[in-house]
């Protein structure tokens, strides 16, 4: 056991020495494959990142110093949510091409979303400088949304050993896919981009889910957006649920009606949830399902990098879950099949679901993220997006001609 243990210590040590270059810059996304059959792609289609490109965001990261080497924020934790606006360089329309940020405007922080309540005071910032932007953030947001043909906001919130620049550079690339349209914003928090930081992160992930929620909160109460969606992924999962989480107790005892005009909040999807399905299963039971529309949960047997989770846990990850309808109670299942609101989707056959370690399948498989498009821009669920659920399964799944299965589902869409 001892030796094990050796060796997966020296694998991460070894593992986690990287420059910050690498890991502030992606590959562009492959083109999904809604883009890539013609009769879709006519209607569908997305230019490239243009070269004047930005991407909003909010962080309750640490702002950066002079001494920080360049860094636009660091990956400590913040006493604020600052929002702005990052720039994004070019890239060719589906290439291998890397993107990175190349300069970010900073509004300032959110007075009325301060992480630590009453505890914080908005009078006392004591960075030179630092600015209330709570109405020139709103108005800006507004204005993207005032000039789009969908009028929402869709928030991505990264994994973890993340860097500040990662998740407004996947957010760039889901949104040229969006036509560019609507409101994207990357909430990037402070995780540490060391593989040895993972219980710190998990930790941190519970404060920024705090934040989120006010984050949340103050979008919908100061923007004229319409809905507002929310994608997690890996160990950000645990900010998108703590924050979910909040707002179900919060709103425990509010009628529907009231909640949906409050929060308006339209999709989640948790794509490799680096979470305990057991404490998941808690949290569906105390009205978790109350603030979504709808809630997807992205799985694959392939993700190697859930199965490290699980050892360190020794507790199954959400995102592995596939399916235990078989230890299940009959309850619980009739609830599962029931409901309209939750549904799992299990990424294990899409094509190049399991590249690497098969962690980043919602970006890497053009089938899996041509599904979450479906269900950000059009609210879709899965039987009208070409998958089928196995009798007696609580999971739907991907068919082996499921291109040609999604192009007679999306028919109407070229019509």
């Amino acid at each position: 056991m001892k030796l094990v243990f050796y060796i997966f210590f020296t694998v991460l040590c070894v593992s986690g020495c990287t420059s910050y270059s690498s890991i502030s810059q992606i590959t562009a996304m492959p083109e999904p494959i809604i883009y890539q059959q013609q009769v879709l792609r006519d209607r569908l289609y997305t230019d490239g990142i243009s070269e004047n490109n930005t991407i909003f965001y909010a962080t309750d990261r640490e702002s950066s110093s002079d001494q920080d080497d360049g860094l636009f924020y660091t990956n400590q934790r913040g006493s604020f949510i600052r929002v702005g606006l990052g720039n994004i360089s070019p890239s060719t329309f589906n290439d291998k091409n890397k993107i990175k940020v190349s300069d970010v405007n900073e509004y300032g922080y959110l007075s009325t979303a301060l992480p630590y309540g009453k505890l914080s005071s908005p009078e006392e910032a004591n960075e030179p400088g630092l600015k209330i932007a709570n109405q020139q953030f709103s108005e800006a947001v507004d204005e993207k949304l005032a000039a789009s043909r969908q009028k929402d906001i869709f928030i991505y919130v990264h994994g973890y050993k993340t860097v500040f620049e990662n998740p407004l550079l996947v957010s760039s690339e889901f949104w040229q896919y969006m036509n560019n349209d609507g409101v994207f914003i990357a909430y990037a928090w402070p995780a540490t981009p060391k593989r040895l930081a993972y219980f710190k992160d998990v930790e941190t992930a519970q404060l920024s889910g705090h934040n989120l929620r006010l984050f949340i909160e103050y979008l919908a109460k100061n923007t004229e957006a319409e809905r507002i969606h929310i994608i997690g992924y890996s160990a950000g999962t645990r900010v998108v649920i703590t924050a979910t989480q909040q707002l179900a107790l919060k709103y425990y005892d509010q009628p529907q009606q009231k909640i949906k005009q409050e929060l308006r909040i339209g999709n989640i999807i948790l794509a490799a949830s680096d979470y305990d399905p057991r404490v998941f299963a808690a949290a569906i039971g105390h009205e978790l399902l109350n603030i979504p529309e709808m809630m997807t949960v992205y799985m694959s047997a392939s993700d190697d990098a859930l199965g490290l989770s699980r050892f360190l846990f020794g507790e199954g990850r959400l995102g592995q879950f596939i399916d235990k309808s078989a230890s299940m109670a009959d309850h619980t299942k009739s609830f599962f099949n029931k409901n309209k609101k939750l549904y799992f989707i299990n990424a294990s056959t899409a094509k190049k679901a399991a590249i690497g370690n098969g962690h980043g399948y919602y970006f890497s498989s053009p089938w899996v993220s041509s599904d979450l498009l479906l269900i950000l821009r059009y609210g879709l669920k899965p039987g009208l997006r070409g998958l089928i659920k196995p009798e007696g399964k609580l999971h739907w799944i991907f068919t082996d001609n499921h291109p040609n299965t999604l192009q007679d589902k999306l028919s109407w869409l070229a019509e």
